[in-house]
C-alpha cells in the first residue's frame, strides 16, 4: 500500500483508488504500532529512551543521509545544480514534515518523503505513553481526542515540523491498536457476530469516504472528518481480521517494516527526479499500464533498498 500510494504521477489517473490506498496507506502501520504499545516507562523511562531514539530516530537520520546517493546520481544524468539539491535535501531533513503545498504557513519548505513516518510515530509514541502514564478509561479518551484535534485543527493553519501534527493525529490509531490488543478476543468475538445492517452501514462509509476524499495522514487531513477517521479505523481492523482468519503472517517484510520504509525512502527521491515523479515515460491512453510499470518497479527498488538497509544493519530490526 505504501508503494502503492507513492506512485506519484501514474496513480493519480485513479482517483478513487489514491481514497482508498489512503484508509490503509498509513494508519494501518500507527493502529499496529498501538498493538505492539508497551507500558509507558518503557518509552519514558531512562533505560528505554536508548531504545526509542535507536528505532525511530536514528532510522530517520540514516535513511536522509543515504538519500544523498540518489540526490548525486540523479543531479549527474540530468546535470542539475547539486548544491542546490542537497540544500532542499537538508531543509527537508531539518523540517521534517511529509507534505508541502496547501497555502499554510511555512507549507512552501520541502517535505521530507516517506520517513516522515517515522518522526510521526515517535511523536506518537511519546504522547500516547504521558497520556498512559497519566489517565485511565475515558480520561484516556478524552485526552487522545484532544491530542488528535490538535494536529487536525491546528494543521489547517500552520504546519509544524518534524511532523508534529501527524504524529497528534496518529495517537488516536494507537489507542484504537492498543484497545484491540487488550480486548482482542472479545472484538474478534464482536467482529463475528456483526448483523448484517451494521456491516452494510460500514461499508457505506468507506464507500463514501472513498469517493468523497479520505485521508493525508502526513498533513494530519481527514477529508470527511470523523467519518474518515471511522472509515480507515473499518478498513484496518477489517484487514486485519481477514489477514488472521487466513492464517497470513507479515514475514520478512512484517519484520522489518522500517528498513522497507527506509528503502521506499530513496526510491521516492530517485522518483522525485526522474520524468519529475514517474519512472516511465507516460504512454497516453495507457493509465493502467502506466501505473503497473511503476508500482512493481517501486516494489523491487524498495525491497532492494530495505534488504540493504537490512544487511547493513544501520536500521534497527
Amino acid at each position: 500500500m505504501v508503494v502503492m500510494g507513492h506512485c506519484s504521477n501514474t496513480i493519480v489517473a485513479f482517483p478513487h483508488l489514491v481514497s482508498f490506498v489512503y484508509l490503509f496507506h498509513m494508519p494501518l502501520f500507527f493502529l499496529i504500532s498501538g498493538i505492539f504499545f508497551k507500558e509507558p516507562e518503557t518509552i519514558l523511562g531512562r533505560s528505554g529512551g536508548g531504545k526509542y531514539w535507536l528505532y525511530y530516530l536514528k532510522p530517520y537520520f540514516v535513511a536522509s543521509i543515504v538519500t544523498l546517493i540518489p540526490v548525486v546520481v540523479c543531479c549527474w544524468i540530468y546535470d542539475l545544480s547539486f548544491v542546490s539539491e542537497f540544500t532542499r535535501l537538508l531543509v527537508a531533513t531539518c523540517w521534517g514534515t511529509g507534505w508541502s503545498g496547501g497555502g499554510q504557513m511555512f507549507s512552501d519548505l520541502p517535505a521530507i518523503g516517506p520517513v516522515w513516518f517515522l518522526l510521526a510515530l515517535f511523536w506518537a509514541s511519546l504522547f500516547y505513553a504521558v497520556i498512559c502514564r497519566n489517565a485511565q478509561g475515558l480520561n484516556r479518551l478524552i485526552m487522545v481526542i484532544g491530542v488528535f484535534l490538535f494536529g487536525v485543527i491546528s494543521s489547517k493553519a500552520v504546519t509544524l515540523p518534524w511532523s508534529l501534527q501527524s504524529g497528534c493525529s496518529a495517537v488516536i490509531y494507537l489507542y484504537m491498536g492498543n484497545v484491540l490488543y487488550k480486548y482482542k478476543d472479545l472484538v474478534s468475538q464482536h467482529i463475528k457476530e456483526l448483523s448484517i445492517v451494521s456491516v452494510v452501514i460500514l461499508a457505506l462509509i468507506v464507500i463514501f469516504c472513498v469517493f468523497r476524499g479520505g485521508i493525508a495522514l502526513n498533513a494530519s487531513r481527514f477529508g470527511q472528518g470523523l467519518l474518515s477517521v471511522i472509515a480507515s479505523i473499518v478498513c484496518c481492523i477489517g484487514l486485519l481480521f481477514v489477514l488472521k482468519r487466513l492464517g497470513l503472517k507479515g514475514g520478512w517484510s512484517g519484520r522489518n517494516t522500517l528498513c522497507l520504509m527506509c528503502g521506499n525512502q530513496l526510491v521516492d527521491y530517485a522518483n522525485y527526479f526522474y520524468h519529475a515523479g514517474s519512472f516511465f515515460p507516460q504512454l497516453s491512453n495507457f493509465a493502467f499500464l502506466n501505473f503497473a510499470l511503476e508500482f512493481v518497479t517501486c516494489l523491487i527498488l524498495t525491497y532492494f533498498g530495505g534488504y540493504c538497509f537490512y544487511k547493513s544493519k544501520l536500521v534497527a530490526h
